[in-house]
This record gives C-alpha cells, structure tokens and sequence, in this order.
C-alpha cells in the first residue's frame, strides 16, 4: 500500500496525466506528449474555458528542432467546424513552442517542448472540441491531441448503476444523469442539447445520449441504460520504473546494456478468473524519477526500454493482441502491437517509456477488426472507473457547438 500512498501524494500535487484521443498516426521520435492541469486530478483533457493548463512532449532527436502548436474548434462529432480563427482565438491559433530544454543525466537525449494556455499569443474565446497538432518545420503532424474547453452553464449531477440486462448485470456498468439548467435558456434541450459520456477519459469511445426521458424540476433526466451501458473491465495493471537502480513494483529485472532494459513479470489472461480489487489510476500514468535527489522528472528521468509479456490463449492466427494505456493514447499501431514468440510461447513487445509509475492493459482485435476489450482482462461490474458527462449545446441556426457543463462520476461512489 505503501506505493499507492505515495503516489497519490504526488497526484494530488501534481496530477494525473491521463489522455484519451482517437488511435491516430503519431512520430515514433515524439514520446509523453501529456496534456496537465494541476488544478485538476483525474480529467487531464477537459477544462473549464480561460483555466490554465499545459502541454509537454519530448522528442528523442534531441537536436533542438523548432516545432509548432496549432488549435483546431471542431464539431460535436470532431469534425472541423469551418470556424475562421478570429472566432474562436484571441491572437493566433498556430504558434512556434519557445520553452525546451535538453536532457539532463540521462542515458537517452531527448528534447523537451512545453507549452502553457492561455498565454500572452494564444487565448481560446469559445468552449467546445479542440484538435490540437505538433507541427514540424515543414507543418507536417507529428502528434495530435483531443481537447474540451467547457462552460459552466448547467449542472451535471451523474451516477453509475449495473446494467438492467440480465446477461451484462454482471459485467457492464450503466450511467444515468440530470442536467439542471438553472438559469440558461435553452428553446429546446430535447435537440439542442447533446450529452457525450465518457469512461476514463478515452474521448473516442464517447456514447451519445439521444433524448431525455422526462422533465422534473427545470432538469432534464437521462437514464437509458442501454445507451450508456460500458464494459466495466478489469482494473488496470501497473509498474513503477521511478528508480533504475532497483527493481520495483511488478519489475522482474532492470538490466544496463545500450541503455536500460525493464522486464515485467508474465502476465497471464485474467477473463476467467474471479474480480480481485486493486488500486489503480484508471489508465494513466505520472512522469517521475528518484534516482538522484531533486531530480526534475520533465528532464532528467530517463527512456526505458520496457519489455512486456503476456501468455495467452488466444488464437494468434486470428487475433492482434496490443498494449494500451494513456502512455500511448490507446493507440493501435506498430510501437505497441505484441508478436508471439514460438520460444517462450509468450506474447512479447519492448516500448521506449520515460520513467514513471504506468498503468496499462492488453486489448484483442480479431483479425477482421472487431474490438474485443474482455477477451483478455474480462469484465467485472466492481471495478472502478471514473465517468465524465459532456453537454454539448448547438443552439438551433448556430455556427457552432459549444459544451455548457461537466459532470463527473465514479462506479465506486455510486449504489452497484
């Protein structure tokens, strides 16, 4: 417990870096690109319209190149909203990145880029979805993240339930909410209103709430269990490579060669075994390093090079098996795609990871493309996850959608 306790000091003083987007092309030279806002624990890419927050990546080339941040306001749905840049930014929307630094003690050189908002160049003027891109010198995308600015017009009040199906009550979890729209007019919430939820902040598998069942009270109540019903899942799994000077938490062994090789311990398919509760920051993970006193953990923690196995059942002819996580924006590419090794019949794949404490899990996708989350990890109604309810708000003839409340939730704080 003694980990956990830790680091939840470090969360709370710090917060939690954990970023959801679409699986979508990213250069293998950019790593830990992280969305932060220490005002905030848990929701690391939405924030409340003027707050501050920041951003940060490191490019392994290490030679000092100059990059840009461009912002993009997009639809509900992400796709662009045609905006003309004065409309939605006080100043510019795509702007050179003047803070970086060079690595420092460490066996792998990288560059670190940090950028904060609102700054004196670039101030965002309307809430809603915001595409933001790292830009090289020839403003090709070298990495992409999902943003949502919001205004707090409505209250959100949500909680989690089981599903009301018989064959899922024990596997998915269902959200019902209420938007109380206090003193914002709205013509008409039934089609103006549009609510997202979200597990865990993976922006990409947001579900969409069609109609409020009934009006109480100046609130709309949402509770169509079928269309927010989500796989619980399993609690993540975690290591912690603060210190490569000994092994820790599910490390196996720490080697010195070329650089420093990590080796967890063989992870085993956990879908047809019993639920066992286990603490867990719900698919982030926080950049650290302990290895030398006051060491600051944007330059001077160093790339590990971290080997992960998995011994599975699963049919290899028809299954591609990954890693995800938040470290990755649960992409689906080659950096994280495992191959199975006929000598240790074992699963395998090694990510260059920044030291830290990384929660992560395995994800199936049958060879025709379908998405299988339980396959491996299964799906259990009492594990913890976080919720989020976005209200998005197109008024009836507006240009564009703005997003007027937030509401949070967590299966463990609400009646299972």
């Amino acid at each position: 417990m003694k980990i956990f306790r830790e680091l939840l000091a470090f969360l709370m003083l710090f917060g939690i870096t954990s970023n959801a987007q679409t699986p979508s092309s990213q250069a293998d030279y950019i790593k830990s690109f992280v969305i932060e806002n220490k005002g905030s624990v848990g929701v690391q890419n939405i924030f409340e319209l003027g707050k501050p927050f920041a951003i940060s990546f490191d490019d392994l080339n290490a030679d000092e190149r100059n990059y840009y941040y461009k912002f993009t306001h997009c639809d509900w749905d992400w796709s662009s909203s045609n905006l003309l840049e004065a409309e939605f930014v006080k100043g510019y929307a795509q702007n050179l990145i003047l803070d970086f630094t060079n690595s420092f003690n460490t066996l792998v050189g990288y560059t670190h880029y940090f950028a904060r908002f609102p700054n004196e160049d670039t101030r965002l003027k309307i809430s809603g979805n915001y595409l933001l891109s790292i830009l090289n010198e020839d403003e090709e995308v070298v990495a992409t993240k999902k943003i949502v600015l919001y205004e707090p017009k409505v209250l959100v009040n949500a909680v989690v339930s089981r599903s009301n199906e018989a064959t899922h009550f024990q596997r998915k979890q269902a959200v019902k909410f209420t938007l109380n729209l206090q003193k914002t007019v709205i013509r008409n919430p039934a089609i103006e209103i549009i609510p997202m939820v979200i597990q865990n902040n993976r922006l990409e598998q947001a579900k969409r709430q069609s109609k409020p069942q009934y009006m109480l009270n100046n609130s709309w109540v949402y509770q169509n269990n079928k269309e927010l019903e989500f796989w619980a899942n399993n609690e993540f799994l975690h290591f912690d490579t603060k210190s490569t000077i000994s092994s820790n938490v599910n490390i196996k062994k720490i080697e010195s060669l070329d650089h420093c090789h990590v080796y967890l311990y063989i992870d085993e398919e956990r879908s047809k075994r019993t639920y066992k509760q286990a603490e867990d920051i719900n698919g982030g993970f926080v950049i650290r390093n302990t290895d030398f006193t006051n060491a600051l953990p944007a330059t001077e923690a160093d790339y590990l090079k971290v080997h992960f196995s998995l011994d599975s059942k699963l049919d290899k002819n028809e299954y591609n098996i990954y890693v995800i996580g938040g470290f990755n924006d649960w992409k689906l590419n080659q950096q994280n795609a495992m191959f199975y090794n006929p000598s240790s019949k074992k699963y395998e794949v090694d990510i260059m990871l920044k030291q830290g404490f990384y929660n992560y899990d395995y994800l199936a996708i049958a060879k025709n493309g379908q998405f299988n989350s339980t396959a491996i990890s299964g799906s259990f109604f009492e594990t913890e996850n976080d919720y989020q309810v976005v209200v998005y708000y197109k008024e009836i003839g507006a240009r564009f959608t703005r997003v007027i409340g937030l509401g949070l939730a967590n299966s463990l704080q609400s009646t299972l």
